[in-house]
Parts: C-alpha cells; sequence; structure tokens
C-alpha cells in the first residue's frame, strides 16, 4: 500500500521518476517516460475541463432561473409592504426584483391589469444589532437583518405562490457621525436589497 505523504516526484531531461516508501518501509522507484508524464497532465486538465459540459447533458441545472407556476409569462411587481421604520426599503427591493426579471427574461413585465399574477411582499421586520465595539458603550460596527415574505396572487386573488421568511443581513460600520453612519447604513441595504431580491427571484423560478 503507496503511503501518499511519501511519494516524491522526480525530473530530469530525459524522464520523470517517482520515488515512494511503500508500507514495509522500502523504498521503491518507478521511472515514467517525460512524455508519458505530460500526458497524463494534459488528460486531467482536460477531464476537468469537460466535466461541465457532460454535467449539462445530463440535465443538471441550478435550481431557479427556470419557468414561473403554472406556466405565467406575465408579471406585474407591486410595492411592498414595508412594516419596518427603514423609510424605502420597500421600493429598493421590488425594484431589485424587477431588475432580476428583467435581466433574465423569464416572464414580461407588465401592470396589474394585464398580468396573469402579481408579486407583492411584506417586510416585516429590519433589526439591528452591535456586533463589535469601541469601547463598552460605543458601537464601532452593526448588523441589519431583514426579513420579507413573498406572495405571488392570480388575478382572482388566489394565491399561486408563497414563501416562507427570506432573511438577509448586512454589517456596516459606525461613524462618526449620525450622518455618516445612516450612510453606511443605507449601503448596506443597498447589498442586502439586491441579495434578497436574488434569493426571491431564483425561489420563485424553481419550477
Amino acid at each position: 500500500m503507496i503511503r501518499g505523504a511519501d511519494i516524491k516526484i522526480l525530473k530530469s531531461n530525459s524522464n520523470v521518476k517517482a520515488i515512494h516508501i511503500d508500507s514495509a518501509g522500502i523504498r521503491r522507484e518507478t521511472r515514467m517516460g517525460r512524455r508519458s508524464f505530460g500526458t497524463s497532465r494534459i488528460a486531467w486538465v482536460v477531464c476537468v475541463l469537460l466535466i461541465p459540459a457532460f454535467t449539462g447533458a445530463c440535465g443538471y441545472r441550478f435550481a431557479g432561473g427556470g419557468r414561473l407556476p403554472e406556466g405565467i409569462r406575465t408579471l406585474s411587481v407591486g410595492v411592498f409592504e414595508n412594516q419596518t421604520k427603514e423609510t424605502g426599503l420597500e421600493h429598493q427591493i421590488a425594484n431589485e426584483i424587477v431588475h432580476q426579471f428583467t435581466r433574465f427574461g423569464t416572464v414580461r413585465m407588465t401592470d396589474r391589469d394585464s398580468a396573469e399574477a402579481f408579486l407583492t411582499a411584506q417586510i416585516r421586520s429590519a433589526g439591528i444589532n452591535t456586533i463589535a465595539h469601541k469601547s463598552a458603550n460605543v458601537s464601532a460596527e452593526r448588523r441589519i437583518r431583514v426579513v420579507v415574505i413573498p406572495t405571488l396572487t392570480a388575478p382572482d386573488g388566489r394565491i399561486i405562490w408563497s414563501s416562507p421568511p427570506v432573511a438577509e443581513d448586512e454589517t456596516f460600520f459606525v461613524g462618526a457621525n449620525h450622518l455618516q453612519t445612516e450612510q453606511n447604513k443605507k449601503s448596506a441595504l443597498a447589498k442586502l436589497s439586491k441579495r434578497m431580491a436574488e434569493r426571491i427571484y431564483y425561489q420563485i423560478t424553481d419550477f
């Protein structure tokens, strides 16, 4: 039995020599032509590169990015219900979701009157907690966590699809003053909203 940690590869101009110590402690040598060694290495690289092609041919795909439930082709995204104190967060997340659908072309975005389905959501919470301190009573870094519950509704009010609460969080630094801290939080919410929209998009198109 070969102990992998004891294997050494020695190269020369004409050949490649592999030296290993077997289970009995005996030194053994195996000579390989430089061409064989190079060919093996090339074959390994080719196999790695071909893996995505073979998995695609077998029908594997990432979750999401497929179709909407019930074959929906037209969609309207409404203004989300914001139950938090973060003003404008409802528009930010809704706009990011519209961007996802527009970017991938999964459905045609339209107004509510002509849409086959209507996507809404409740922004349930936006909690902030301190994760690092400058001193006992002074925060250095905070984390904001947003929880959203999206729902896809038919024109007759029937719920086509709904999701358990979707949560995302992002950290931001406490600035030298309140204005700077608020700006840092705003930037954190922008990053968070983008990730939230991506998650909701892939969940709702996982059909």
